[in-house]
Protein backbone atom coordinates (compact mmCIF):
# COMPACT_ATOMS: atom_id res chain seq x y z
CA UNK A 1 0.00 0.00 0.00
CA UNK A 2 1.29 3.27 -0.86
CA UNK A 3 2.52 5.73 1.87
CA UNK A 4 -0.50 8.98 1.98
CA UNK A 5 0.74 11.91 1.92
CA UNK A 6 -0.98 14.03 4.91
CA UNK A 7 0.32 17.11 3.13
CA UNK A 8 -2.37 16.90 0.19
CA UNK A 9 -5.61 15.83 2.62
CA UNK A 10 -8.16 18.40 3.89
CA UNK A 11 -8.36 18.65 7.83
CA UNK A 12 -11.35 16.76 8.25
CA UNK A 13 -9.94 14.05 5.95
CA UNK A 14 -7.10 13.70 8.08
CA UNK A 15 -9.29 13.50 11.37
CA UNK A 16 -10.98 11.28 9.43
CA UNK A 17 -8.18 9.22 9.15
CA UNK A 18 -6.51 9.76 12.65
CA UNK A 19 -9.46 10.47 14.89
CA UNK A 20 -7.03 9.25 17.79
CA UNK A 21 -4.27 11.88 17.28
CA UNK A 22 -6.54 14.90 16.09
CA UNK A 23 -8.38 14.01 19.86
CA UNK A 24 -5.38 14.18 21.71
CA UNK A 25 -4.04 17.06 19.91
CA UNK A 26 -7.55 18.89 20.57
CA UNK A 27 -7.09 18.15 24.12
CA UNK A 28 -3.45 18.72 24.76
CA UNK A 29 -4.23 22.59 23.12
CA UNK A 30 -7.59 23.01 25.30
CA UNK A 31 -5.23 22.45 28.63
CA UNK A 32 -2.28 24.83 26.96
CA UNK A 33 -4.78 27.32 26.38
CA UNK A 34 -6.68 27.12 30.07
CA UNK A 35 -3.18 27.13 31.77
CA UNK A 36 -2.08 30.47 29.86
CA UNK A 37 -5.36 32.00 30.50
CA UNK A 38 -5.33 30.80 34.23
CA UNK A 39 -1.88 31.78 34.56
CA UNK A 40 -2.89 35.14 32.98
CA UNK A 41 -5.94 35.54 35.31
CA UNK A 42 -3.34 34.71 38.53
CA UNK A 43 -1.01 37.87 37.16
CA UNK A 44 -3.82 40.42 36.27
CA UNK A 45 -5.38 39.80 40.46
CA UNK A 46 -1.51 40.12 41.82
CA UNK A 47 -1.09 42.98 39.61
CA UNK A 48 -4.61 44.24 41.18
CA UNK A 49 -3.83 43.41 44.64
CA UNK A 50 -0.34 45.15 44.62
CA UNK A 51 -2.06 48.56 42.91
CA UNK A 52 -4.52 48.32 45.89
CA UNK A 53 -3.06 46.54 48.72
CA UNK A 54 -5.48 48.38 50.78
CA UNK A 55 -8.28 47.72 49.76
CA UNK A 56 -9.27 43.69 49.04
CA UNK A 57 -12.91 44.24 48.49
CA UNK A 58 -11.54 47.02 45.85
CA UNK A 59 -9.83 44.49 44.51
CA UNK A 60 -12.32 41.63 43.72
CA UNK A 61 -14.53 43.80 42.84
CA UNK A 62 -12.36 44.64 39.72
CA UNK A 63 -11.21 41.24 39.75
CA UNK A 64 -14.74 39.80 39.45
CA UNK A 65 -15.76 42.74 36.50
CA UNK A 66 -12.24 42.04 34.21
CA UNK A 67 -10.79 45.37 34.68
CA UNK A 68 -6.85 45.56 34.10
CA UNK A 69 -4.90 48.12 36.48
CA UNK A 70 -5.26 50.99 34.30
CA UNK A 71 -9.17 50.56 34.61
CA UNK A 72 -9.26 49.99 38.41
CA UNK A 73 -7.40 53.04 38.66
CA UNK A 74 -10.05 55.14 36.63
CA UNK A 75 -12.56 53.04 38.84
CA UNK A 76 -10.54 54.18 42.01
CA UNK A 77 -10.62 57.53 41.36
CA UNK A 78 -14.09 57.18 42.01
CA UNK A 79 -13.96 55.51 44.95
CA UNK A 80 -11.86 57.70 46.74
CA UNK A 81 -13.72 60.96 45.63
CA UNK A 82 -16.52 59.22 47.27
CA UNK A 83 -14.58 58.40 50.31
CA UNK A 84 -13.71 62.40 50.55
CA UNK A 85 -16.31 63.34 50.17
CA UNK A 86 -18.05 61.34 52.89
CA UNK A 87 -15.08 62.80 54.89
CA UNK A 88 -15.43 66.00 54.33
CA UNK A 89 -19.70 66.34 55.33
CA UNK A 90 -18.51 64.45 58.34
CA UNK A 91 -16.01 67.12 59.29
CA UNK A 92 -18.99 70.01 58.39
CA UNK A 93 -21.12 68.46 60.27
CA UNK A 94 -18.71 68.03 63.23
CA UNK A 95 -18.17 71.33 62.84
CA UNK A 96 -21.32 72.60 62.70
CA UNK A 97 -22.22 70.43 65.80
CA UNK A 98 -19.50 71.79 67.83
CA UNK A 99 -20.32 75.36 66.71
CA UNK A 100 -23.78 74.80 67.80
CA UNK A 101 -22.78 73.36 71.06
CA UNK A 102 -20.46 76.84 71.50
CA UNK A 103 -22.81 79.07 70.61
CA UNK A 104 -25.76 77.53 73.50
CA UNK A 105 -23.08 78.06 75.99
CA UNK A 106 -22.79 80.87 74.65
CA UNK A 107 -26.06 81.92 75.25
CA UNK A 108 -26.29 80.45 78.59
CA UNK A 109 -23.50 82.62 79.12
CA UNK A 110 -24.91 85.91 78.12
CA UNK A 111 -27.28 85.27 81.39
CA UNK A 112 -24.58 86.23 83.71
CA UNK A 113 -22.98 88.85 80.92
CA UNK A 114 -22.39 92.92 82.67
CA UNK A 115 -24.69 94.87 81.86
CA UNK A 116 -23.67 97.79 78.75
CA UNK A 117 -22.39 100.16 81.77
CA UNK A 118 -19.86 97.15 83.04
CA UNK A 119 -19.01 95.86 79.61
CA UNK A 120 -17.87 99.88 78.81
CA UNK A 121 -15.82 100.18 81.92
CA UNK A 122 -13.80 97.28 81.04
CA UNK A 123 -13.22 97.78 77.56
CA UNK A 124 -12.97 101.37 77.66
CA UNK A 125 -9.06 101.13 76.52
CA UNK A 126 -9.36 99.16 73.85
CA UNK A 127 -9.99 99.73 69.94
CA UNK A 128 -13.87 99.32 68.11
CA UNK A 129 -12.27 98.23 64.85
CA UNK A 130 -9.74 96.26 63.34
CA UNK A 131 -7.94 99.36 61.43
CA UNK A 132 -8.02 101.49 64.65
CA UNK A 133 -6.18 98.90 66.67
CA UNK A 134 -3.62 98.89 63.73
CA UNK A 135 -3.32 102.30 63.92
CA UNK A 136 -3.33 102.23 68.36
CA UNK A 137 -0.35 99.42 67.56
CA UNK A 138 1.57 101.59 65.01
CA UNK A 139 1.57 104.45 67.57
CA UNK A 140 2.83 102.74 70.07
CA UNK A 141 5.41 100.99 68.08
CA UNK A 142 6.82 103.19 65.71
CA UNK A 143 9.55 101.21 63.67
CA UNK A 144 6.72 98.61 63.04
CA UNK A 145 5.66 97.97 59.42
CA UNK A 146 1.87 97.75 58.27
CA UNK A 147 1.99 93.91 57.74
CA UNK A 148 3.74 93.32 60.95
CA UNK A 149 1.55 95.63 62.72
CA UNK A 150 -1.72 93.51 60.85
CA UNK A 151 -0.12 90.48 62.00
CA UNK A 152 0.42 91.00 65.63
CA UNK A 153 -3.33 92.72 65.27
CA UNK A 154 -4.67 89.92 64.11
CA UNK A 155 -3.18 87.75 67.08
CA UNK A 156 -4.52 89.99 69.76
CA UNK A 157 -8.19 91.09 68.55
CA UNK A 158 -9.00 87.83 66.48
CA UNK A 159 -12.90 89.04 66.66
CA UNK A 160 -12.25 92.39 65.46
CA UNK A 161 -9.71 90.71 62.36
CA UNK A 162 -12.68 88.11 61.87
CA UNK A 163 -15.15 91.43 61.50
CA UNK A 164 -12.80 92.84 59.60
CA UNK A 165 -12.69 89.79 57.11
CA UNK A 166 -16.54 89.67 56.87
CA UNK A 167 -16.91 93.20 55.79
CA UNK A 168 -18.75 93.71 58.80
CA UNK A 169 -16.98 97.28 59.86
Amino acid sequence: MPEENIFDMSAEAFEEKHPEDVKRWKTQAAEKATAVAADAERQRFAALETGFPDHPKFVGEQFKAGSTVDEAKLAFNAVLTAELTAERKARLQAEETAKAAQNAVDFQASDTEKTPEELEKATAGEPKTFMAAIKAYRAEHKDVSAADAIRACSVAYPDLYAKQRRGEV
